[in-house]
């Protein structure tokens, strides 16, 4: 629905009788010949060489395929709807289609709601939810005790490797006592002795450990940082807005550190670029 009056302006203009309305049509073609970066050269040797009609016909088909990708990609999740009407606008201003109503951005926002319930993150969340539900009615009394411990062991190994997100790093224990805790629970469920603290395939991860947990509180105070210094130079310089440009890995520090001040208000703006 987003694009039926921009459809219906296509439409209609390639299938005007008795020969192409220059007029009517050149706006369409301009916004063709930008988007697929066709020169004036180019389009006018074009002309010659393939003839008007063919050359028309391939760009009212690559305009309507075009918004018929941008429909679907915003039903879908694939563009976010903010992203999807400013590119309708911006095709609607060109061939002087009245852009979208209350109605039609209604539907907007609420495609890029369910978008946003269907996403990659949101999935992942689901998943592990699900995996957790099944262990725990399987009826085997270890299937939830080996999911938390597969799940424990799997966010070390992410901090190991330095992809723990930060509120997950806040929240997992980088130390060699909590690997060897993981370990010799999963050694009592197995009836295997356990390796100990001592073990030598434990302790060669002492100082990867020690290293990935400074590295998460060094990120932290390096983002607490950025957030204390930005108000200190608001105060001194008397300003009462400012934009901080960060890593998104500092979003977190930043924003709780901001929390801490009361009056000051704060958004997050992430970036989408397109290449």
């Amino acid at each position: 629905r987003f694009c039926e009056p921009l459809l219906s302006r296509v439409l209609s203009a390639s299938e005007i009788e008795g020969g192409v309305a220059w007029q009517a049509i050149e706006p369409i073609v301009q916004f063709w010949a930008e988007e697929t970066e066709v020169s004036n050269d180019e389009f006018n040797q074009a002309l010659k060489l393939r003839g008007a009609e063919h050359v028309l016909g391939e760009c009212f088909q690559w305009i309507m395929g075009w918004l018929t990708e941008r429909a679907i990609a915003a039903r879908t999740g694939g563009i976010g709807a903010a992203e999807m009407i400013e590119e309708m606008m911006r095709l609607s201003l060109r061939l002087n289609v009245p852009f979208f109503d209350l109605t039609h951005f209604r539907n907007a926002i609420g495609y890029q709601r369910e978008a946003a319930a269907i996403s990659a993150m949101g999935l992942l969340d689901q998943v592990t939810e699900c995996g957790r539900m099944l262990a725990s009615r399987n009826g085997s009394p270890y299937s939830s005790k080996l999911f938390d411990l597969e799940e424990g062991l799997g966010q070390l190994y992410l901090a190991l490797r330095l992809e723990l997100i930060p509120v997950d790093a806040e929240a997992t224990e980088i130390t060699l006592p909590a690997l060897s805790k993981l370990v010799q629970e999963v050694c009592a469920l197995c009836g295997r002795a356990p390796a100990g603290n001592s073990g030598p395939e434990l302790a060669s991860l002492s100082a990867p450990l020690d290293a990935a947990r400074e590295f998460y509180e060094r990120s932290h105070a390096r983002g607490r940082f950025m957030a204390e210094r930005t108000l200190e130079l608001m105060r001194t310089h008397r300003e009462d807005r400012a934009i901080l440009v960060a890593g998104g890995f500092h979003e977190r520090a930043i924003t709780r550190t901001l929390e801490d001040w009361r009056n000051v208000s704060w958004s997050v703006l992430i970036p989408q670029p397109t290449f």
